[in-house]
């Protein structure tokens, strides 16, 4: 499911950019299966190397730190 949600980010402008992006929010906090968090932030990553644009340029060392070094 989350699979999607990643490729729909690289229509940035719009709601399905947004919507896509809050679910995949949703399911980095997933609590009650770990192994959702960890897809979920493994195909956020690689759509973040995939579709420039999906977050500010200023953003993407961070945010690719955060999703590669938490142990989700």
């Amino acid at each position: 499911m989350h699979f999607s949600y990643c490729n729909l980010l690289q229509f940035i402008d719009g709601d399905i950019y947004k919507q896509s992006l809050t679910q995949l929010m949703l399911l980095l906090g997933h609590a009650a299966y770990p192994i959702i968090r960890k897809n979920a932030a493994t195909k956020l990553y690689e759509a973040i190397l995939t579709y420039p644009g999906v977050i500010p340029d200023e953003s993407v060392d961070e945010v690719t730190s955060l999703l590669i070094e938490t142990l989700w």
